[in-house]
């Protein structure tokens, strides 16, 4: 295939995803000063530990195998990776069922009595979250980019109206987390109905040895990149899982906001080039095709777009905060400004994060995740001895840049190490 014509189909892409993202992400934002009028930073708090623990058993879930679905060449292969991480799914979300027996005990733990009564929604995500993703990369492999935007727009109007819904009728004081798993739960069935109803995506029979063969083929997915994803998880998470029992849960649900506002742009464009660039790159390397014209173009590109938010970051974001939000978040201005280094290197590197799985190198993003975590609870223990929450936030972020930093120079050797062996 011509390269004009691939440049072609990969913007288009692009420009999808992208698209749908922003169109999600807005509607998301436009809603947020609302909600943080309508909901105390103690409900966010909730929200942000509700999610951290929903994240680590969605990844369980799924084996982390859904990225595998996108590499062999035959569907019928990728249709096999699909029914083990939907088998995986089943065991995990029963599993987590039962956990709502023990609810009291984690919530101690958590310092959050109120997660007792809101636990049995866990699973609920977790199914709706799983089940998502391993549908999201069988679209990828069968290029049906279109479909998963209409899922990343639906899901990101859905969450946000039905919170407000829920806080403005007062239907109940944890509309945050009703919103977020009735949003999510909604837009995958919108979704997989319009697959199935189209044809757009078969559902292939599988027999147990095929299944065996796939598990044994990608066999580094589930020992290597899935602990690399759980604590690629944690790092994310972190701060609620690890702060919230020393500085309750109205300090994270601040944090949570500056989260929102900084890493939601992060998180638009990366969630829109990563499925793409996973897929061209994919078939790129499959063909013995250089890889590192596109990634420099990919380089270029986030540069322009970065150098003016980081400007806008450094100077007023406190000032837009608080017009936005109200003069209780103002502290989340100053956590946005801390966390600057942090979402600064993100840009650059979530978008190729997927490198590691294309040449087979989970064993060593795996050390590089333990780096990321070990960095960021360092720096976050920090501020836990000082009792000071902005140096921990501080802490997390420097934490996190150091060890993406490095994240950023091995993918680039590894590209080079490619290229370089095409020309061999």
């Amino acid at each position: 295939m011509d390269y004009q014509v691939i440049k072609s189909e990969f913007m288009r892409n692009v420009a999808k995803l992208f698209s749908a993202n922003v169109i999600a992400g807005l509607i998301g934002l436009v809603f947020y000063p609302i909600l943080t009028r309508l909901y105390e930073p103690s409900d966010f708090g909730l929200l942000s530990l509700f999610t951290a623990i929903v994240g680590v058993l969605v990844i369980l879930s799924t084996l982390d195998l859904q990225y595998a679905i996108v590499l062999p060449a035959d569907k019928q292969q990728s249709s096999a990776i699909a029914h083990i991480s939907l088998i995986s799914t089943a065991v995990v979300v029963g599993l987590s069922a039962v956990l709502t027996f023990f609810a009291p005990p984690i919530a101690s733990i958590f310092n959050a009595p109120d997660l007792v009564h809101v636990w049995w929604l866990i699973p609920i995500m977790v199914a709706s979250c799983a089940v998502w993703n391993v549908a999201n990369y069988s679209l990828t492999k069968a290029n049906e980019f279109t479909l998963i935007s209409v899922y990343f727009i639906l899901q990101g109007s859905l969450i946000p109206i039905l919170k407000f819904l829920f806080a403005y009728f007062d239907i109940s004081n944890d509309g945050l987390l009703y919103g977020s798993v009735l949003g999510s739960a909604t837009a995958l069935s919108v979704v997989l109905i319009s697959v199935f109803a189209k044809h757009r995506l078969h559902y292939n029979k599988t027999s147990s040895e095929l299944r065996r063969q796939m598990f044994d083929t990608y066999r580094r997915f589930p020992f290597f990149s899935l602990p690399r994803s759980i604590i690629n998880n944690l790092s994310a998470n972190i701060p609620a899982l690890l702060l919230t029992p020393f500085f309750g849960l109205a300090p994270i649900g601040l944090f949570s906001a500056s989260i929102a506002f900084g890493f939601r742009p992060v998180n638009m464009l990366e969630t829109s080039i990563y499925q793409v660039f996973f897929r061209q790159i994919s078939q790129d390397y499959n063909e013995r095709k250089p890889i590192m014209p596109l990634l420099k173009q990919f380089f270029h590109y986030i540069g322009l777009i970065i150098a003016p938010l980081a400007v806008i970051g450094i100077v007023g974001i406190s000032l837009i905060i608080v017009w936005i939000l109200g003069e209780q978040w103002q502290e989340a201005g100053m956590y946005l400004r801390y966390l600057l280094p942090w979402l600064v290197m993100t840009f650059f590197v979530a978008p190729i994060s997927f490198l590691s799985d294309v040449f087979q190198k989970q064993p060593i993003a795996l050390g590089l995740e333990i780096l990321l975590i070990a960095l960021r609870v360092i720096g976050m223990l920090i501020g836990v001895w000082v009792n000071d929450f902005g140096v921990a936030v501080l802490g997390y972020s420097i934490g996190g840049a150091l060890a993406i930093g490095i994240q950023l120079v091995w993918y680039i050797s590894l590209v080079k190490q490619y290229d370089a062996s095409l020309v061999d």
